[in-house]
């Protein structure tokens, strides 16, 4: 285990943001945020017993309502993010109203409020300007509303190419990584530091945050996403990149929801061209484009009350299907999809809310192959299943005091099948006399499945006070999270061939024979259990110290350690279909604690109001972020594995057989062509097995400490008009104790 410093120097970044839909905003709650402010008299003194009224469609029973007390102050805790209205009324004045402003999860809105002397004509409404500007956050965040996620142009994953239109967002750990990571790098930090969160709750693919998300969202359902990159608060779990925040939509009193269909119409024109000639297995004026024959998605939501004020229910269903016609490579490579969700909302009593969910996915991925050179036999299909189950209690105990508890949990499993077209495991060459390499002759011979769970708990207590040197909105709370990444592994047919020229040069040595030998290997297959457990406790609280500065202070604790289960070794198949039915031979050894890491993560941010009309904001944080831990460092075969068989046997392929041409060489084609040759031919020599032990044992050497960034930003944030903003900010982060294996 090897330490090494990564460090990215600071960097101006300079935004326009259009604040209609995208929004630099704080991230004090992960999925609700709050009002607050004062209430003024014409002559500045405050008003006590003035009635203050949210009203917005997210509610579910329309509007809430509350009183400011005797210092003129109100505050409304746990609003779900949308566009709301809020009124305030004293008897003898005018109604003032605010409109269209909006509240994204995490933010703080703060609303002062002058009432007018009622004219004796009768009542006046006064609309007040609504803010775009946070001036109490100290974190840079990007957040898409609903609005906005219905008109931007890119693909329907809000996870993965929705967070790529956020400011430090970067690609390279999607098609830049070949298409098998999904997590994009933020601000220059590694793709394994991010995080993924379905309505708050941590929904990472436990090997590693650079896998994404275990959970696909119907983008239908989708309420807002959030994109937290820098200066987050306490309450965020261990991530030093980006924490990628989905919230879905609830029901209301109102019915609603929409039917929507989407198809890719045309391919573009992406032929490449100038080769010059043969190149490998390519000819000049072949079609190596990769064309999209079928792209559609259909999806239906909708949502209303069962019981009016009491009950509501959210329902989704989404229908996905791709074919892709790749280059060399027959089959079309397919990806089906059912994804089914429901969500109810209930208020089981006065100042008591419970949201249950439930999400099922169903996704088929046909044709998978490893290699562009592999013969249209040597393909794999996934069926992957997914079942997710989340839940959360909030307590309005008081306007001032907020209890909520949170959980969310999910099991993944895959079921890789092969269709079993020759009978026999194809041949494999990695890497001699290839370009890449190549898999020919036979069946696809791997088995690779992810069987994956993680289960969250949150509790956290809100408090908001204004009776010490200011006001406080204080939030603490304990999160506890287990999480496991099963690999099962193994030969569809119980072995593997890897076959291979005998020699370097591939020209005639006079013997008549292209020489090759074929490494076979056998193996049970088995079941690799890898664990992660995670205790943290944080505290967070928002300072209001005067009505232009905002101290924003967080401490987090983390216990993070990573382990080896009980694993299995199961029995050889007699058909490829047994792979998903195996019989347990034995059970396999886990492991104590490989990792185990205690952390503490201080944070302090400022947020000055510049100008005092809520409209410039000097922004500044910093605080020490750790790296998530995942489990895919454990690797997938672990402890306690079952020894694989290895066996040679060597062959002569007559030489004016392999160097069909006959220009005294054997080159990457004919070299294709005589492996096919093979699996009829008898070797010359086979030699006797031997076995060779797999198992993988980590040892962490003493003093190795979690992986951690020191961030510092400061931003300045100016209001343009009604609904523009301009921002520029300074950005330094530095990464030290990277884990190199």
């Amino acid at each position: 285990m090897k330490f090494r410093d990564n460090w990215w120097p600071g960097v101006f970044i300079l935004g326009l943001v259009l604040l209609l839909g995208a929004s630099m905003a704080s991230a004090q709650a992960v999925n609700v945020g709050s009002v607050t402010g004062k209430v003024f008299l014409p002559d500045g003194t405050v008003s006590p017993g003035a009635t203050v009224t949210l009203a917005g469609s997210s509610l579910a029973r329309g509007q809430v309502a509350t009183v400011t007390d005797a210092n003129g102050k109100f505050v409304i805790l746990g609003v779900p993010p949308g566009t709301y209205t809020m009124t305030t009324s004293l008897s003898g004045f005018n109604t003032d109203r605010v409109e269209n402003f909006v509240i994204n999860a995490g933010s703080t809105v703060a609303l002062d409020v002058t009432l007018q002397i009622a004219a004796a004509t009768g009542e006046i409404v006064v609309t007040s300007e609504a803010p775009i500007v946070d001036t109490r956050s100290s974190t840079i965040d990007t957040t898409f509303d609903e609005k906005l996620l219905n008109v931007l142009p890119t693909s329907r994953d809000s996870f993965y190419d929705l967070s790529l239109t956020a400011a430090g967002m970067a690609n390279t750990g999607h098609e830049a990584a070949g298409g098998w990571l999904n997590s994009p790098s933020a601000y220059g930090s590694a793709a394994n530091d991010n995080v993924f969160l379905v309505d708050g709750v941590n929904t990472t693919n436990p090997r590693g945050g650079a896998y994404g998300s275990m959970v696909s969202v119907n983008y239908n359902m989708v309420q807002e996403v959030k994109v937290l990159s820098l200066g987050s608060r306490a309450e965020y779990g261990s991530f030093s990149g980006a924490a990628i925040d989905v919230l879905t939509k609830t029901g209301s009193n109102e019915f609603h929801g929409d039917v929507a269909y989407y198809a890719r119409l045309d391919n573009a024109d992406n032929n490449p061209s100038g080769t010059g000639g043969d190149l490998f297995w390519w000819n000049e004026g072949d079609d190596m484009s990769t064309q999209t024959e079928d792209d559609w998605e259909a999806a239906v939501t909708v949502g209303g009350p069962i019981v009016k004020d009491r009950l509501w229910f959210y329902l989704g269903y989404d229908k996905k299907n791709t074919a892709t016609d790749t280059p060399v490579y027959v089959p079309l490579l397919e990806y089906k999809a059912d994804i089914w969700d429901i969500k109810l909302t209930a208020d089981i009593a006065d100042n008591h809310r419970l949201w249950l969910g439930y999400h099922n996915e169903d996704t088929d991925n046909l044709n998978g192959s490893w290699g562009d050179q592999w013969d249209a036999t040597m393909f794999y299909d996934v069926n992957a299943k997914n079942d997710t189950l989340s839940g959360q209690y909030q307590w309005v105990v008081s306007d001032r005091d907020l209890l909520s508890v949170k959980y969310l949990g999910f099991t993944s499993d895959g079921f890789p099948s092969i269709p079993g077209t020759v009978g026999h495991p194809g041949y494999i060459n990695w890497w001699k006399n290839v370009a890449g390499n190549l898999g020919v002759n036979g069946d696809f011979p791997y088995v690779e499945a992810e069987k994956s769970q993680r289960s969250t708990i949150q509790a956290d207590f809100e408090h908001f006070a204004d009776d010490f040197l200011g006001s406080h909105d204080v939030k603490f709370g304990v999160q506890y999270t287990k999480a496991e990444a099963n690999w099962q592994g193994g030969y569809f047919q119980g072995y593997a061939n890897f076959a291979y020229p005998s020699q370097w040069w591939y020209g005639d040595y006079g013997t008549g024979y292209w020489p090759m030998y074929n490494r076979q290997y056998f193996a049970n297959p088995f079941l690799t259990v890898r664990k992660s457990d995670t205790i943290g406790a944080f505290v967070d609280d928002q300072w209001v110290v005067s009505d232009r500065v905002t101290l924003n202070l967080g401490l987090r604790y983390d216990s993070m350690t990573a382990s080896y289960g009980e694993g299995a070794v199961y029995e050889m198949p007699q058909t490829p279909d047994d792979i998903n039915n195996p019989t347990v031979l034995r059970t396999r050894e886990g492991t104590g604690d490989i990792y185990d890491f205690k952390t503490w993560s201080p944070r302090l941010g400022i947020a000055w109001d510049l100008t005092g009309d809520g409209k410039t904001v000097l922004r500044s944080h910093i605080g020490r972020y750790y790296a998530p831990i995942g489990v895919e460092s454990l690797r997938r075969f672990g402890p306690d594995m079952d020894l694989f068989t290895v066996q040679y046997s060597f062959f002569n392929v007559p030489w004016d057989v392999a160097d069909a041409n006959g220009d005294g060489y054997v080159d990457i084609d004919e070299n294709r062509d005589a492996t096919r040759m093979l699996h009829d031919m008898d070797p010359y020599q086979v030699n006797d097995p031997y076995t060779t032990d797999p198992s993988w044992d980590l040892v962490v050497a003493d003093g190795t400490t979690s992986p951690y960034t020191d961030q510092f930003n400061i931003s300045l944030q100016r209001q343009i008009g009604s609904d523009f903003a301009f921002e520029v900010s300074y950005i330094y982060k530095k990464t030290k104790d990277i884990l190199s294996l």
